[in-house]
């Protein structure tokens, strides 16, 4: 009997590859340099499940929220698009990860700064407020319990921010 390991049987290549994404390029030229990476792993006899690769895609740069959801979007239709051609793309797996690297530096607000905009009492003047509103748009809804609900959702998203500070 002769012993076989996966390692010489299965020669599948995993490669990280590098995108920079700025602010001031165009989807379609992120997807372009997409696409230039993927060029590599086009094979003529297509896929075959010893060698295909498995890719990581690292996003890098200034990502804002809207580009997110573009490099999330596109990059799911990619591959979607690679996969539906097994005669083209020898490729086993595709992920990604986005990284802000606005993220990675501290903000330089201190917290003298941001202790100047705390409300000495926001649920009474969250009430107020959303009670003016109501009665400029002539709304007839229950102000109290509209104010509950929106004081439950800034309690939560602070309580998110401060969980984020301590990471």
């Amino acid at each position: 009997i002769e012993r076989i390991s996966t390692s010489k049987l299965l020669q599948r290549p995993f490669e990280l590859l590098q995108i920079i994404a700025n602010p001031d390029q165009s989807p379609s030229d992120l997807e372009r340099l997409i696409n230039n990476e993927l060029k590599l792993f086009i094979s003529d006899e297509g896929f075959n499940p010893k060698t295909a690769a498995r890719l990581k895609f690292n996003f890098t740069g200034e990502v804002t929220i809207e580009r997110n959801w573009q490099i999330n979007e596109m990059m799911s239709r990619i591959r979607r698009d690679c996969f539906s051609q097994p005669d083209k793309f020898n490729i086993l797996q595709i992920i990604w990860k986005i990284v802000d690297m606005s993220e990675t530096f501290e903000d330089d607000i201190s917290a003298g700064i941001i202790q100047d905009y705390i409300l000495d009492h926001p649920d009474e003047e969250f009430k107020s407020f959303v009670s003016e509103k109501l009665t400029e748009d002539k709304s007839h809804f229950d102000v109290d319990k509209l104010s509950q609900l929106g004081m439950r959702a800034l309690k939560n998203a602070l309580k998110y921010m401060e969980k984020e500070k301590e990471v």
